[in-house]
Order: structure tokens, then sequence, then C-alpha cells
């Protein structure tokens, strides 16, 4: 069998791993900046934190990034706060250093159809520079322990697998700091609400041995760290529209039958501001539209399950000749296998597949790792080219994303200063900076500072897409 071990010439627990940060925000501004200071303040290497920010909102709503580059990173910058290698220059600076590695994007509410197809559409964006990459999918209203890119790391190495997925529903912001003891604290199995699992309340459970991360059947959308090809091999559904109960065990069942392992980290590295929940999005949007798809999305779920029922089969006639394509399950172990190693209630033929009826967890502790069916197989998908998206536009462009309805159209937000680029180039090709050129430059920082950092980097457009 081949070793699906990290390679450690590629990952350590040090700042040379880059993690991208993704996050989906509908309104929600004032927190979704906060969010974004705290994940650089708190981070041990700020320099390898990047953003991907997916704001649902209309130009008189609060701008998650217009509020961060105005008002937490003059700030960060200024007071020193984001250290080495930050410190040493001008504070505009280090502000240009932080917006050029982050990407902004923006759609209009009335086309954001509840939170998992804004993930998904947020997850189509993402410019990762390579696969080695980390990605920690969050939510837009969270804090972070201090060194919590250290911890997840060497969380994630310590599961061994280069396939390892760190889920769990977070802590409350309440405990930020706190020690977390001999305990690990994790989610096990579901519950049926409307015919569909929905992942059971975290619990703490007490470990003699806290160091390694814990085996678990449950993903959880508001916390997911992996390496970034996860998100190229098993991509958030984003045809799930209108729902909220359902995200979390498709992508469960997707990730483990694809080759994947879930599991809940040791450290407690991310917390979840519960405060002020809403799901704001249903006031978006005609309400008749919103049923008929919530309805559909939810015999999507079922069909993945394998627990249609005669009304789903009656009403979902058009979608079985349609099929889940590149949404549905893995080949390296099946549904099946994954019940019977969960003891995890899906509900239909499920539940009487078990010997408990309830399909009730108690723990996850006694979980041990299923073998996949073809490791080669799965190594040699991180080196395909299928399936990668490629939705990168200019400051201000709009995007139409393949298979989506016309009115969802992201624009790229701007991220960076207003810079005029062929003057900046044409300055930079004669070598000099003189006054004129910086008067036609208003939001440069100055002829001295401006040569310091890589104003090209600004200027030119990122990489596309993935790269194996």
């Amino acid at each position: 069998m081949l070793d699906l071990k990290p390679d450690p010439a590629h990952l350590d627990a040090n700042g040379d791993t880059p993690i991208l940060l993704e996050i989906s925000a509908f309104l929600d501004g004032v927190r979704c900046a906060w969010t974004l200071r705290r994940a650089l303040e708190r981070a041990s290497f700020p320099d390898r934190v990047s953003f991907t920010v997916l704001q649902a909102r209309l130009p008189q709503h609060e701008d998650c990034v217009g509020i961060f580059r105005s008002r937490h990173l003059p700030e960060l910058c200024a007071a020193g706060g984001l250290g080495a290698p930050f410190a040493g220059g001008p504070a505009e600076e280090c502000q240009q250093r932080v917006l050029r590695r982050s990407r902004a994007w923006l759609l209009d509410p009335r086309a954001a159809q509840g939170p998992v197809h804004t993930r998904g559409v947020a997850a189509r964006l993402l410019e990762p520079q390579d696969l080695s990459a980390m990605c920690l999918s969050t939510d837009a209203h969270m804090d972070f322990n201090r060194g919590w890119d250290v911890s997840l790391i060497e969380d994630w190495l310590s599961a061994g697998n280069e396939f390892a997925v760190l889920t769990v529903y977070p802590e409350s912001v309440d405990r930020i700091d706190k020690p977390v003891g001999s305990r690990i604290v994790s989610s096990c199995g579901y519950t049926l609400e409307e015919g569909i699992p929905r992942g059971r309340q975290a619990q703490d459970y007490a470990r003699s041995d806290v160091r390694m991360p814990l085996l678990t059947p449950n993903w959880a959308a508001g916390f997911s760290f992996h390496r970034c090809h996860a998100e190229k091999l098993v991509p958030v559904d984003w045809r799930l529209r209108w729902i909220f109960t359902g995200e979390e065990v498709n992508r469960a069942v997707r990730l483990w039958t694809h080759g994947y392992d879930l599991y809940a980290p040791a450290s407690v590295a991310v917390l979840h501001n519960y405060t002020n929940a809403k799901q704001e999005f249903q006031q978006f949007g005609d309400r008749h539209r919103q049923i008929l798809q919530k309805r559909r999305s939810q015999r999507q779920v079922r069909r993945l399950l394998e627990t249609l029922t005669a009304d789903d089969l009656a009403a979902g006639e058009a979608e079985e000749q349609e099929g889940l394509g590149r949404f549905g399950l893995g080949a390296q172990r099946s549904l099946e296998e994954f019940v019977m190693w969960s003891r995890a209630n899906l509900g239909g033929k499920w539940a009487r597949a078990l010997m408990d009826p309830w399909g009730r967890v108690q723990d996850c502790l006694w979980l041990q790792r299923r073998p996949i069916r073809d490791p080669g197989a799965l190594l040699q998908s991180l080196r395909s080219p299928s399936g990668a998206e490629r939705a990168v536009a200019e400051v201000g462009e709009e995007v139409l994303l393949a298979g989506e309805e016309d009115v969802v159209r992201p624009k790229r937000d701007v991220a960076v200063a207003n810079i005029d680029c062929d003057v900046f180039e044409a300055v930079l090709a004669r070598g000099v900076l003189i006054m004129d050129d910086v008067l036609k430059l208003p939001d440069l920082i100055g002829a001295r500072a401006a040569m310091q950092f890589d104003a090209l980097r600004i200027c030119t457009r990122p990489a596309a897409g993935y790269s194996a």
C-alpha cells in the first residue's frame, strides 16, 4: 500500500506553509472584518495567511473588506502587531503586503441562495497557488487562539494522513485562551430533521492522550482545515440551494467515500461567535421559489444517501436523469461502509440495517480508520487537472460560473490600493520615480517606500486556478 503521509519536504509547523482562509459572509460585515483581523494578529506566522472572502451584500450594507482595510489593518500595521516580516518598514508597506494576498468578491444577496450555495460559490473562486497549501474554511464570525496556525498544522501532521480533514463545531468565543486540559471536543453521529441527517451537538470527551486528533463521521461547515486539494476533488455542492440541514452530511459522506478521513482536532484553535444567529438569506428572493428549490435540494441529499421516498421519486424524475455528477459519492469506500463504520442513522433503509435502530453513537473513541480501495488512484487524482475551477477576474469584473443561473455573477472587489498599473509599470521600466509620477498615483505610499515593496505583484493578475 502506498504511503499517504504528508511529505515533510513540503509541510511542517513553521512559517513556510501557506494557509488560505475561505470565508463566505451574508451581510455580517463588522464581524467578518473582525475575523480577518484576529486571524492575522493571533497567528504565529501572519505572513503565511491569505484570504478569499465572498460577501453577499448591497451597497448600503457594511462592507467586510472595507472595514478591515480602513479600520483594522492600519491599526495592526501601525502598532507593529503583525511582527516580522511586516516590521521594519512604513506602515503602508505592511498594509500592502496583506492586501495583495487577499481576494474579495461581492455577490448580490438576492443571488446568494442559502449558506451551502454561497459557500460553494466561494470555493469555486479560490485561487491557491498550489495544492500543497492548507485551506481553512470557516464562518464570518470567528475568533482565534494565539498561535492557531501552528496548532492546526501540528494537529494535521499528527494524523499522519495526506487526506486528513480537521473539522468540528468550534467552541464559543467565551473560551478564548482557556486551557483545554485532558479533553477533546467532537461531534459524533446524526439526528434526523425532515428526513435529513443533522450533526449532533459537539461534546467534551475525556482522553488520557489529547495529542492526536480523533476520527469522526461528522463534517462541520463552520470549521474545516485540510489541504486545498479537497476543494478540487470533493467540492461543496453549490446546487444545494436554500437549505441549512443537509450540507454537512453531504460533504461528510462524499469526503469519506472519496478517501478523505475526518478528525476532530486535539487543539482548540478557532472559536465561534454564536450570538446574533440569523438566517437572513430567507428575506431575499421569491419565497415560493425558495420553497421549491429547497425541496429539490433535500431530494438531492436523500438521493446521495440512498434514502429517497416514494414522494421524492414521483417529484424528481428529471433529477434522476440529471444525476449527481461530480457531487456524487467516491469510489474509495461505499456508503454502506460509512454507515456500518460510523453506526450513524442516515434514515430510510439505513435505520433498518443498524443493530441500533436509532443509529446512536455513544462516542467516537472506538473508531478505527477504514482502509481505502486504491491509494494509487487517490494520489494520481491530485495530478489530474479535471475539476479545476478557473474564475479569475480583474477588479470590478463579474464572472459567470459554469452551470450557474445567470443572476449569480460574483464581482471582484477592490482588495488593494487603486493603482494605475500602466503608469506604475512604465515608471518601473525607467527605474526611477519622479514627483510627477507620484502625483499620478494618489494611493501609492510615496517614492521611497514604493520602491521597497513588490508593486508588480499588485498590478499583476494572480495565478489562475489550481496547479498540481
